[in-house]
């Protein structure tokens, strides 16, 4: 596990744009604004293995407005102005890391380009699914439950190099396997977030197969029957 220093607050000044339903474009208001009045904004998610099928989580920072010291994939809300991109995972994850790259490819290259990548300095990352008016369940720092909607694009990826997360937002960041991380959550299921586990009930076990590329296709949407990781059991709430 890879440790960071100097926690900060969120930053609540920081604009958003929201839309409709249907990914319209309406307007753009503070973040504070945007929760409180629950506007519909973009979110991305990063799903991203080692070569030994670790799955790399974030410990959120303890002084998180929303999810505070929890597990959770690395990703957040997209800003204002700027459209969906791999940016965040940079910034969370590899922080000041120099000469890490993100490199774009197709669900059907990624098996291709990892090959032929340095992974050591290259995150080569997928689009696996775009949810829109996607349902986030945030437990807030009181305890309490605030519910956001965002449309979210998921994407998975391969990345074997330096991690380093980022003050203020993230404590520390760890690659766990499948199995460790379905056995942490039997016992300490408030210790992560809902949406990685609403993405490992999502998308199941085609998340880990990216060590070996055997992917199934994604479901998306209100799947009322999503694939679920061995061990976890489709629509249980965990947490």
């Amino acid at each position: 596990m890879v440790a960071a220093d100097n926690p900060k607050a969120d930053n609540l000044a920081e604009s958003l744009d929201y839309f409709d339903e249907e990914e319209r474009y309406l307007g753009r208001a503070p973040r504070k604004e945007v929760h409180e009045k629950d506007l519909i904004n973009r979110h991305v998610a990063f799903l991203v293995l080692n070569q030994k099928g670790g799955l790399l989580l974030q410990l959120r920072a303890r002084d998180k407005k929303d999810n505070p010291n929890t597990w959770d994939k690395p990703g957040g809300h997209v800003p204002s102005g700027e459209d969906y991109s791999a940016k965040e995972i940079l910034e969370e994850v590899c922080h000041n890391v120099l000469g890490t790259v993100v490199r774009m490819v197709s669900l059907p290259q990624l098996k291709c380009e990892s090959a032929k990548a340095d992974l050591k300095n290259t995150i080569v990352l997928a689009e696996l699914a775009h949810i829109k008016n996607y349902t986030s369940r945030r437990v807030k720092i009181d305890g309490s439950e605030r519910i956001e909607h965002a449309h979210l694009k998921v994407y998975v990826g391969r990345y074997d190099g330096e991690v380093r997360p980022q003050p203020g937002e993230v404590q520390a960041v760890r690659w766990f396997s499948q199995q460790r991380l379905e056995r942490e959550m039997a016992a300490n299921p408030s210790r992560f977030g809902n949406d990685i586990k609403d993405l490992l009930a999502r998308f199941g076990t085609s998340i880990f197969a990216v060590s070996d590329f055997r992917f199934v296709p994604p479901r998306t949407g209100k799947d009322k029957n999503p694939v679920a990781p061995e061990g976890m059991v489709p629509g249980k709430r965990y947490g």
